[in-house]
């Protein structure tokens, strides 16, 4: 056996390869090939890393994968790939679903200590996650986590279709190495309601907004980060000049504290509807999207995890942000957001 240590890489005497490799990134590993994928932790997965870019690659050479993990809530990769192989060919597919009383892993007065302590504060959903393989339980840390069973509970996260009469207002994140996310958004009253979200990888501001002139949506507001205005070394030019060209006018959000921001965002969601297919993306994004636990210390970091989830949670943040105290009529009145819609390209 040979290790390349800085690439966590290890090759067997007859030149087979085992690697270890980071999923943040799933455009990374486009136009590669395997005869085997296993996905650890696979609920904290981007939803597109199977579909997209993992079952090609095994296509070529009749791959395997296997998907193992700990259940966390079911808006994530692994949730839906359990259930779709309880529906699939079961000679192409299975699942195994292991508590601890079926592995007797553990001894039972062990699991009793576990139980006490992991349930001291009164809730049961930690344990129940870990030691029970339960699918309602929130990840830990996750700032949205108990609100976004909430809006599964109370039946928000359903069909929510796109209203015609109302116009649509997207919130956007825009990345450059990594995911531009945008959520689309109508205001019915006191209902907020994300009809729709998308991510782009790769892509520029030109060929998005392109894409989003397509869509059968009246736009009329458009809310951005404030590193909008940061102009670019290259072209002298803030991305904010360049949508303004393409007839886009974003409504830049207030650079406030982030945990401002997400405290902004816990108040709207429990006036927010999803709907579950076009938005399923963005919801798995506010489900998981967290802070780090340290175990030792009992006590979560003060910034969010920089992971895929980001993107899909910051792009509702900034909306969050900039409608803060009921302003969104007042910006609707002020700013001319027609262009999108009678520009073309």
């Amino acid at each position: 056996m040979r290790y390349n240590n800085s690439d966590l890489l290890a090759t067997f005497p007859n030149g087979a390869t085992l690697e270890l490799i980071g999923a943040d990134r799933p455009d990374s590993f486009r136009g590669t090939y395997a005869d085997s994928f296993c996905f650890d932790e696979t609920a904290q997965i981007h939803p597109d890393m199977w579909s997209e870019v993992v079952r090609p690659v095994l296509a070529d050479r009749h791959g395997k994968a296997h998907f193992i993990g700990t259940p966390k809530g079911k808006f994530n990769l692994f949730y839906d790939m359990y259930a779709q192989a309880g529906e699939l060919d079961p000679e192409k597919w299975d699942r195994c679903l292991l508590t601890v009383d079926d592995t007797g892993i553990i001894d039972p007065a062990e699991v009793d200590d576990m139980r006490r302590e992991m349930t001291r504060d009164g809730d049961e959903a930690k344990f129940m996650q870990e030691m029970y393989c339960s699918w309602t339980a929130s990840i830990k840390g996750a700032y949205y986590g108990k609100l976004m069973h909430a809006a599964e509970r109370e039946g928000r996260v359903g069909r929510v279709p796109h209203d015609p009469a109302l116009p649509v207002a997207t919130s956007w994140d825009l990345g450059m190495r990594d995911a531009t996310a945008i959520w689309f958004l109508q205001q019915a009253g006191q209902e907020l309601r994300a009809i729709d979200y998308r991510e782009y990888y790769g892509t520029g501001l030109p060929a998005i907004i392109n894409d989003l002139r397509k869509l059968p949506y009246n736009y009329d507001l458009f809310v951005g980060p404030h590193d909008l205005k940061v102009r670019e070394l290259g072209s002298g030019q803030s991305r904010l000049e360049t949508a303004a060209k393409l007839g886009v006018k974003f409504h830049v959000a207030k650079n406030i504290p982030i945990i401002d921001g997400i405290d902004a965002t816990r108040n709207m969601i429990p006036k927010m509807w999803f709907d579950e297919q076009k938005c399923r993306k963005g919801i798995s994004a506010l489900s998981m999207y967290h802070s780090d636990y340290d175990e030792q210390a009992r006590v979560y970091s003060l910034q969010p995890v920089h992971d895929w989830s980001e993107h899909g949670a910051s792009a509702l943040r900034y909306y969050a942000v900039a409608m803060k105290g009921g302003t969104w009529a007042r910006h609707r009145q002020q700013l001319n957001y027609d262009m999108l819609n009678r520009a073309t390209v």
